[in-house]
């Protein structure tokens, strides 16, 4: 980014450059206009000026080039000035959107590396937990085969004893005095003959 901002700031201060040239040749152009062989000596030789020249007319003639030149410089002066605070400024947002820039990254990379951390732990409690799930489907299905076992045997008692229930009823029925002892006793042979 610095290199496009000072590619830049060249290119302007190349072409005020070049202004003031333009405007410089301009203007001398303008003020000897049809005298440029004059002008040639003039410059050439600024020794051999001819005698015939009236000394008050070259000095207005000196003296609107200065005024002219020095206007120009002060506006190439001001443009100079702005360029400079405008470069300035331009430094303190990159310098400030790059501090903003590695702050921002180095935060990112932190909550990146916390989530990442995090992502580990939770797989590993998702594994540990499928383990838990696994073993507890296990236990389950051996549970419920035992249950399934009881309530089998548990049936099997219960139509035994229903059935033991029935024939000890239909002979109770039958014969309500035949089972009973004599002398007190008031329990049931039925339970000893078996």
């Amino acid at each position: 980014m610095w290199p496009l901002i000072m590619k830049i700031c060249t290119l302007k201060l190349l072409w005020i450059f070049l202004f003031v040239i333009i405007s410089t040749t301009t203007f001398l152009m303008i003020v000897y206009k049809g005298q440029k062989s004059e002008l040639k000596k003039y410059i050439l030789d600024g020794d051999n000026i001819e005698d015939d020249l009236r000394p008050v007319e070259i000095c207005n003639s000196v003296h609107s080039q200065l005024q002219s030149l020095a206007e120009n410089l002060l506006e190439k002066d001001e443009q100079l000035k702005k360029s400079r605070s405008d470069l300035k400024c331009a430094e303190k947002v990159l310098d400030f959107i790059e501090n903003n820039k590695i702050s921002s990254v180095t935060r990112y990379k932190q909550l990146l590396s916390g989530l990442k951390d995090d992502l580990e732990k939770i797989e590993y409690e998702v594994k540990e937990l499928q383990t838990e799930i696994t073993g507890l489907s296990k236990q389950r299905e051996h549970l419920k085969t035992d249950i399934l076992q009881q309530q089998e045997g548990y049936q099997k008692l219960f139509h035994a004893f229903a059935r033991e229930f029935n024939i000890v009823n239909d002979s109770i029925l039958s014969n309500p005095f035949s089972n009973l002892k004599i002398g007190g006793n008031h329990s049931m042979n039925y339970y000893k003959s078996q």
